[in-house]
């Protein structure tokens, strides 16, 4: 048996979606940006069970709905702008927190940055705790 190309493979999954290359990724990396801000919502509300009460479940309908109409992307992104925006934070936080710990930053200094830094996701999580669509 021929073994196909990852450029023939990728050419042939794109017809069969029925997308161009950027329709494709946009769609794939909203669904990957989706499940990690899913994923983030069932660690927080296992930290904090009145936090993110119902957010994995709504973004598992969502997933659902964009997977039956890949049309729905742009709806799919507002509605899950909320925890897409944890995402963010998160992402932001982790090279600066990770940096102090790498570095071996005095704890007199390195402490407060890192509070500072983790302070900005906490804060979004207190001001939207269900992580709503932000407009």
């Amino acid at each position: 048996m021929k073994q196909r190309s990852a450029l023939s493979e990728s050419q042939l999954h794109l017809e069969q979606a029925g997308e161009g290359y950027f329709q494709h990724l946009r769609f794939a990396v909203l669904v990957g940006l989706m499940l990690i801000g899913a994923g983030l919502a069932c660690v927080v509300h296992a930290l904090v069970p009145a936090l993110c009460t119902t957010t994995a479940s709504r973004m598992v309908d969502r997933l659902t709905r964009l997977f039956g109409d890949r049309s729905q992307v742009q709806q799919a992104a507002r509605e899950s702008s909320g925890a897409l925006t944890l995402v963010l934070l998160v992402a932001l936080a982790t090279p600066v927190v990770a940096a102090m710990s790498l570095l071996s930053m005095h704890a007199a200094f390195a402490a407060p940055i890192v509070c500072l830094t983790l302070g900005v996701p906490i804060a979004y999580l207190w001001t939207n705790p269900g992580l709503d669509p932000v407009e």
